[in-house]
């Protein structure tokens, strides 16, 4: 049944579906532009549905929910209007961010060309540490949960924007 709304969601112009480069070498779908201008919508379903009284909130999250969670509460800043970009490693899964004038524009998974301005390695945990504000960046980069190369301020923008 998913393959079939896959392909019908890809024939009608929602979705593309695009091969990683090697080693993964796996099919991914993203949305197109047209199936883009449905964010909104899935962004105010979320915080509809995080206010569930009767879902459950718990539970292992995977790293590309964790991402597109990024994507939904991430708080446009406009005292903090920075541009920058970020590849993220959470365990074996990589995401580059792009922020432009403190909007997130751009989040897409795996490797991508040239390399980012600042990268932060995590495990899932670490990220919802910082996401959560359980932990500063600081405490989470001395307590080696957290590696950072770049500029820690730079990273520091993204997980206050990122904080749900």
């Amino acid at each position: 049944m998913l393959s079939q709304r896959l392909r019908d969601l890809e024939r009608v112009g929602v979705i593309r579906r695009r091969r990683l480069a090697p080693p993964a070498g796996s099919n991914v779908y993203e949305l197109t532009e047209w199936g883009a201008e449905l964010e909104p919508v899935f962004r105010h379903l979320a915080r509809w549905g995080m206010r569930s009284p009767v879902v459950p909130l718990a539970g292992e999250v995977s790293a590309d929910s964790m991402m597109i969670g990024l994507r939904t509460f991430f708080d446009t800043q406009a005292d903090a209007a920075w541009t920058a970009s970020y590849d993220v490693r959470l365990e074996r899964d990589s995401y580059r961010i792009v922020i432009d004038e403190g909007r997130l524009v751009s989040l897409t998974r795996g490797d991508t060309e040239g390399s980012a301005d600042v990268r932060i390695d995590t495990d899932r945990a670490g990220w919802q540490g910082l996401r959560s504000s359980r932990r500063s960046l600081m405490e989470a980069v001395k307590a080696g949960e957290v590696t950072i190369v770049g500029d820690i301020k730079t990273a520091q923008l993204l997980v206050d924007a990122a904080r749900s």
